[in-house]
């Protein structure tokens, strides 16, 4: 469900901003910058959260095994939010280089997608925060489960 709504807010928002973002090479230039950075934050999220030390130190598989999964998840979620700033900067650069004339309908389905990716990415981003505060409770949880094992207390 919350899929469905994110998929059509992000058509809604396409729809409604062409007209204002196609236009106007400083909202063009802003989301530009604004992706790039992004992506190079969230690369930086998926090294610490795909960080092995931890499950390195586990005493047995079935251990290693537990505390691979959470942190599995958090990294799929980060790489497709990685590939949807990417594809909207990737969208946005084959629009701005398809010409005005020859190539309308490509380049007006183009900035439509772009747009839609862009929207997509922002709202997914809104997650990022809840992401690295469940990926640091689980690293809490982890240390003290340790300390607990080390000190023979259950």
């Amino acid at each position: 469900m919350k899929f469905i709504l994110t998929i059509s807010l992000s058509t809604f928002m396409s729809y409604l901003g062409k007209d204002y973002i196609t236009n106007n090479s400083d909202a063009i230039n802003l989301m530009v910058s604004l992706y790039s950075i992004l992506s190079g934050f969230l690369i930086t999220i998926i090294t610490i959260i795909g960080d092995p030390s931890e499950i390195l130190s586990a005493k047995n598989w079935r251990e290693a095994f537990y505390m691979i999964k959470k942190p599995s998840t958090q990294l799929i979620k980060a790489c497709c939010l990685f590939y949807c700033y990417f594809i909207t900067l990737i969208l946005l650069f084959i629009s701005m280089i398809l010409p005005d004339d020859g190539a309308f309908i490509f380049k007006l389905l183009f900035e439509y997608a772009y747009i839609f990716f862009a929207s997509l990415a922002l709202i997914w981003s809104f997650g990022l925060p809840l992401m690295l505060v469940q990926y640091q409770k689980l690293k809490l949880e982890s240390a003290l489960q340790k300390k607990r094992n080390e000190n023979n207390l259950q």
